[in-house]
Parts: structure tokens; C-alpha cells; sequence
């Protein structure tokens, strides 16, 4: 079984892990750019591997926008490779899908294309252009073979809105996470402040004016030693570090590669993802979130995409969206109690080595591969 993986996502060092994880499983290869932005805010310039060389193909891309590029091969190296699988890990009705498509056609008919969704809303305007975008949507899901969904919200989606076959889809993470990375700190010296933090893009969507508004509230009201940690980059960076120059609680730290950002999160008491619902936008994957659980870090997220789908049995505490109240009480409540969040965050950590590690991640994805492949 040979899985062709077309995506962006491993220029980022501690995602190629994944591809290595599969690698395990199948033979794989990995056709990503030779450089370009990953995590909106970050840009790479894919490295050699010594010691995975045959896994990944760098290749020059034209960039039209943070996802939308085409790539500089007359063949996406599927003419030797010969996939059994094309995984696409893009909306079906992406440049690279047209790509990936057509040269499916000349190279390799008998592949099976298979697309990767994590966006998990479709919405049209009544005009000409969203006509023509639910049009387009349409006649590339009948081009594709299999869905692998990163959330039931997405599967849902997908059968309601375009009545796609339930039976030709999956839900599945995206991307594991490294649990011997991301693993618990060794306990920290007694002390009364309670470090909560966020990590990821600082944009009003993400809930972050919410999370200073609560912090700020639980130091004013319950007089709570919280202090808060961002570390992230977006349309509020120039913002928030003028907040962070009036409030000594307040730290806002630049975005780093994820490798790094282990380190963030096992300095904190309690981890925050009060993603907003706002038009043609849920929480797609809640990467950041996925990784707080593996570092053991008790977590508060918002009903928002995929994050119910990782707090909902009782590992974390869920808020509504677009609640500084309520999101006030869950921290307060939380620093209060050290015995919950020590018991939450030892359940995350265990939810994060079964669900959502490396080689379980990579496992399921195989399966998946095989089904599609004897059916």
C-alpha cells in the first residue's frame, strides 16, 4: 500500500513526525513545498531529513494565498511513486486537489483520492460567487473517493450539506501529537499564583479579549493571584502588548516553532481555548488544546467546532462562546481547586497518549488507508 500525501502542513519540523509515524504502517511520501507559511503567522524553508530522505519530496510552489498554492512539477513525482492513495489534505475544491487530480489522470489512474477536511462550516452568500463556490464544492466531491473528516462536526457537515455518503468517510485527528514531547512537567514548587494560558493566533475570533477580560475579572473580584501567558501572533499583537506594558499580569510572548511550545504549556496551571462561533468558522482542529492535554494541563474551552468533541466526556470544562462570565467562574473555580486540576489534568494526559498520540494517530490513519484500498 503506497500513500501519496500532498500538504503544506509537514514543512513544520514537529509535524513531519506524523509522516514518519505512518511510515511505520505504509509506504509513504509526503509532497510538500519547499517553503512557505504553516501556522499562518510562521514561514519555513523545508530542511533534509537524514533520516527519513525517501519521505518527503520538497517541491517549489507558486503562493496565491496561506493555502492556496500549485506546486512546480510536471508530475508530483507520481510517475515513479505510482500511489495506491492521494491524500489530499485540503478542501476537495482546492488548487491542489485540481492538481493532484489531473495529474492522477496521467500518472496513476487506478489511485484512489482521498481528501483531508478540517473546516467544518460551508456558507454561500446569495450571489453569483457563492452560487458558483456550492456549485464548484458539489462536482469536486463527486471526484473524490473517500473523506477523512477531523471532526464529527466536519462529517456532519458534509452529509447534511451535500448529502456525501456516510459510508465514504472517517473521522480521524489530522495530526497526533508527540506525547514524550509534550508529557507533564515535574511538579512545581508550592506555590499561590496559578499561571493560565493560550497559545496560538491573537485574534478577536479566538476568544483572546474574552480571556484578559476573565483573568482580569478573577483578580478584581476574588482577589486570585492569576497571571496570564499568551504566546501567538495576529490581527491583536500591537494591542495586547500595549495591555501587557499597563498590566504586570499580563504577558504576551512571540510565536515560536511547535517544538518549543511544550515549553509554554507545562509552565501552566490551567490552559484556555475560548474560540468564538462566528460566519463560516468553528474551531477546526484545536491542535494547541490537544497538546495542553498531553502535558497534562487542566483545560477550559468553548463550544466551539472540535473542541466538545475533546472536553465533552468530562476531561475538561466547557463554556458557552462569547461568555466573559462564565469563562470568569470556570477559571475562578479552577484556582480555587488544585485537587481538580490535578484530576482533570491527569485524565487529559490519558486521553492524549490513547486518542491523539503519534503512533495512534498514525494507526487509525492506516486503517483507514486499507479499508479504502479493499474495498
Amino acid at each position: 500500500m503506497k500513500i501519496a500525501i500532498v500538504s503544506h502542513s509537514y514543512l513544520e519540523p514537529e509535524n513531519r513526525k506524523n509522516v514518519a509515524a505512518l511510515a511505520d504502517f505504509t509506504t509513504v511520501r509526503a509532497i510538500v513545498p519547499s517553503q512557505g507559511p504553516v501556522l499562518v503567522f510562521l514561514k519555513y524553508r523545508f530542511q533534509d531529513d537524514q533520516n527519513s530522505p525517501d519521505i518527503f519530496k520538497p517541491l517549489r510552489a507558486f503562493w496565491f494565498s496561506y493555502s492556496g498554492y500549485i506546486l512546480c512539477s510536471l508530475d508530483l513525482g507520481f510517475r515513479q511513486f505510482k500511489p495506491d492513495i492521494i491524500n489530499v489534505e485540503y478542501n476537495p475544491w482546492s488548487l491542489m486537489f485540481f492538481q493532484s487530480l489531473i495529474y492522477r489522470a496521467l500518472f496513476c489512474r487506478h489511485a484512489k483520492i482521498v481528501c483531508t477536511l478540517k473546516k467544518n462550516t460551508f456558507t454561500t452568500r446569495s450571489n453569483f460567487r457563492g452560487w458558483v463556490k456550492e456549485k464548484l464544492a458539489r462536482w469536486t466531491l463527486r471526484r473524490t473517493d473517500f473523506v477523512i473528516a477531523g471532526s464529527d462536526l466536519v462529517r456532519h457537515m458534509l452529509a447534511e450539506k451535500f448529502t456525501y455518503p456516510t459510508d465514504r468517510m472517517a473521522v480521524a485527528h489530522h495530526l497526533g501529537v508527540d506525547t514524550k514531547l509534550f508529557s507533564p512537567a515535574e511538579p512545581k514548587p508550592d506555590s499561590d499564583e496559578i499561571i493560565v494560558g493560550f497559545t496560538g493566533r491573537l485574534t478577536e475570533e479566538k476568544g483572546v479579549l474574552d480571556l484578559i477580560e476573565a483573568v482580569k475579572l478573577c483578580r478584581q473580584r476574588g482577589q486570585l493571584p492569576v497571571k496570564l501567558r499568551l504566546l501567538g501572533q495576529g490581527d491583536l499583537s500591537e494591542r495586547l502588548a500595549e495591555m501587557a506594558k499597563a498590566e504586570y499580569w499580563l504577558e504576551v510572548l512571540p510565536p515560536v516553532p511547535n517544538a518549543l511550545v511544550a515549553g509554554f504549556l507545562t509552565k501552566l496551571d490551567i490552559f484556555v481555548m475560548p474560540s468564538h462561533v462566528v460566519y463560516d468558522h468553528e474551531e477546526h482542529d484545536a491542535h494547541a488544546l490537544m497538546e495542553a492535554m498531553s502535558c497534562g494541563v487542566v483545560s477550559i474551552g468553548c463550544r466551539s467546532g472540535i473542541i466538545p468533541e475533546l472536553l465533552g466526556d468530562g476531561t475538561g470544562i466547557l463554556i458557552k462562546p462569547n461568555d466573559s462570565e462564565a469563562l470568569t467562574e470556570a477559571i475562578a473555580g479552577l484556582c480555587r481547586d488544585a485537587e481538580t486540576r490535578q484530576k482533570l489534568g491527569a485524565l487529559s494526559r490519558s486521553k492524549a497518549e490513547v486518542e491523539f498520540s503519534l503512533k495512534a494517530v498514525a494507526q487509525q490513519r492506516s486503517e483507514i488507508f486499507r479499508k479504502i484500498i479493499d474495498e
